[in-house]
């Protein structure tokens, strides 16, 4: 039984996940709020980090840094998911930039795929 009263949690179980995916991620300049997006298989997660509402003129000037940055906190973020299972692929999906890794690193059989998100 959960602990609401419902029907149990199923069992996750990480050697089943066969598939990290950093579906994608959003920021708000106006309330700060930055979400990233994850899956391992079909569960589907949101992790939010609020930071101050950015000054107008600031992403008038800076807004690709900016947009660049959350890019490369969506990447780290990620991996602390992606250690909950440590599956054998890994997709990021949208376009490729400078940010995305070309190859995975370690001496573990990964592959790493880029979806593109107008498929």
């Amino acid at each position: 039984m959960s602990a609401r009263g419902g029907a149990p949690a199923p069992v996750f179980d990480p050697a089943s996940v066969r598939e990290f995916r950093f579906l994608g991620h959003g920021w708000s300049p106006a309330t700060g709020a930055v979400e990233l997006r994850y899956a391992l298989d079909d569960r589907r997660f949101t992790e939010t980090f609020r930071f101050p509402a950015a000054d107008p003129g600031i992403v008038a000037s800076r807004g690709p840094a900016i947009a660049r940055a959350v890019r490369l906190l969506h990447l780290v973020a990620g991996v602390s998911y992606y250690k909950a299972a440590v599956p054998h692929e890994i997709a990021v999906d949208g376009p490729r930039d400078a940010t995305m890794p070309g190859s995975a690193a370690g001496n573990r059989n990964v592959s790493v795929k880029r979806r593109s998100s107008s498929a």
